[in-house]
């Protein structure tokens, strides 16, 4: 991203040829993306976080939704699970509580808009200062750092399709990487703070001349 702008202009080309490929695709590749029971849930789905918002403005609380949701449920004795009927006479099981795909979304039902905008924060706050510190850093603990934003550029793509930080270990790794990068900040400035108070010792001790 930083030391690689050269690849700029090849990636959007090929995105420019990917977006025009897709209107040749067959219409059983494009029915996927522009079915109408797909819109329709999408639109319930929007409607419900939009009205869950409007009544709960600092969200609905932690556990809410998703998987935690469903282990609730099974710990006081409900089932999680409802049974509906689809196309040809086959039937699925659902999940009762709402099963947010993006962790951006999960977050705004379960925090509300501050929790987005915190969360925001502090991931944003870790990608500039990693950038920083790949700048800073020397040798392989810069390339370090910039191999850690990276992942943290990865990981916010990843949220808007997943629930990127309830998946173990990819949240595990995305804290501890963050602390690799901060003990290799730590070790730099100490060595950096040794390094001027021995100048500052050369310079400040007296000479055969001066004495």
């Amino acid at each position: 991203m930083i030391r690689f702008r050269y690849l700029f202009a090849p990636l959007g080309a090929l995105l420019a040829v990917a977006v025009a490929a897709f209107a040749f695709l067959p219409a059983s590749t494009t029915s996927v993306f522009f079915s109408s029971s797909s819109l329709g849930q999408r639109g319930a789905g929007w409607s419900e976080i939009i009205s869950s918002i409007l009544v709960h403005p600092l969200g609905r609380g932690l556990g809410s939704s998703g998987a935690a949701a469903d282990r609730i449920s099974t710990a006081q004795g409900q089932s999680p699970q409802t049974v509906t009927a689809s196309a040809g006479g086959l039937t699925q099981s659902t999940s009762a509580n709402y099963q947010p795909d993006n962790y951006y979304i999960k977050t705004l039902l379960e925090l509300g808009p501050i929790g987005l905008w915190a969360f925001l924060a502090v991931v944003l706050t870790a990608l500039v200062w990693c950038v920083q510190s790949a700048r800073r850093l020397p040798g392989r603990d810069g390339a370090l750092a910039l191999g850690v934003s990276a992942s943290i550029v990865a990981a916010m793509a990843a949220s808007l399709v997943a629930t990127y930080f309830e998946i173990f270990p990819l949240d595990l790794h995305f804290w501890l990487l963050l602390g690799v990068v901060g003990c290799a900040t730590a070790q730099q400035d100490s060595r950096s703070a040794r390094s001027h108070s021995d100048r500052a010792e050369v310079v400040s001790r007296p000479t055969s001349a001066s004495s």
